[in-house]
């Protein structure tokens, strides 16, 4: 099938004899979620069809104490957008070395932040944005479900 390499091929054939027998998720490898004070869950609202970033969102953890805390560009103008980026990021400085973990679901945080520093090269530059990215407390979730995780359900690639 044009398009469709083995690997593909295969996941679907697994996950069909999933839903056909287990009907409960499989997980094939642990899941090591780091221990730190603070986990922030993270989320970006934008506009593509603009290539507008208006909102930074974070639900904060801080052991029993939970806040949501928001970026938020109050017009649509360069300023509010570079704004709110920057006031992220002054954010995610203040807050302890390897004392907190980022989770957030899919590469869109990533592409579009890349993205926002070519725009905005004086905000932050692209060797930190990627080095935030990499740090291996900053996790994707989307990719841990994808990579080691079968659930019952159809349709998904």
């Amino acid at each position: 099938m044009k398009g469709i390499g083995e690997s593909t091929l295969t996941k679907v054939l697994r996950r069909g004899e999933i839903l056909l027998n287990n009907l409960s998720p499989v997980l094939y490898s642990k899941i090591n979620f780091p221990k730190v004070d603070v986990e922030l869950f993270f989320d970006i609202e934008d506009d593509p069809t603009q290539e507008y970033v208006y909102m930074h969102g974070i639900y904060e953890r801080r052991g029993k104490e939970e806040q949501f805390i928001h970026f938020t560009a109050k017009a649509i103008s360069m300023e509010e957008e570079k704004g709110a980026w920057g006031n992220f990021w002054k954010y995610i400085s203040s807050l302890p070395k390897d004392g907190y973990a980022v989770y957030y679901y899919s590469h869109h945080e990533k592409t579009t932040y890349l993205k926002l520093q070519q725009k905005y090269p004086d905000v932050i530059s692209k060797e930190d944005v990627e080095t935030f990215f990499n740090n291996p407390n900053v996790i994707d979730l989307f990719k841990i479900v994808n990579e080691s995780t079968d659930w019952p359900v159809g349709n998904i690639l």
